[in-house]
């Protein structure tokens, strides 16, 4: 069991908005949060909420781009949109 990891099966991943409530409605620091997310190496995927700023979704999505992770926005709570990045 010395080589064995977790990450060879599945992706860890963390839902954003439920890890930081104050970004829940769509304001409040979501890069920032995010960020420590992504700094983070135990996290490999991330699920994202609704964010109300148009310049904050673009620097959410410049700062998740460059990683090789999976990240789903969530649309409404029936719905979530997944896509590799």
């Amino acid at each position: 069991m010395e080589n064995f990891s977790i990450y060879r099966y599945m992706k860890l991943g963390i839902v954003h908005f439920k890890a930081f409530p104050e970004v829940s409605e769509g304001n409040g620091p979501i890069v920032e949060t995010l960020r420590k997310i992504v700094e983070d190496d135990f996290w490999t995927a991330v699920e994202v909420g609704w964010m109300k700023d148009v310049k904050v979704r673009n620097e959410a999505r410049k700062l998740l781009k460059p990683l090789i992770w999976k990240s789903a926005m969530q649309i409404s709570p029936e719905c979530s949109v997944v896509s590799s990045m």
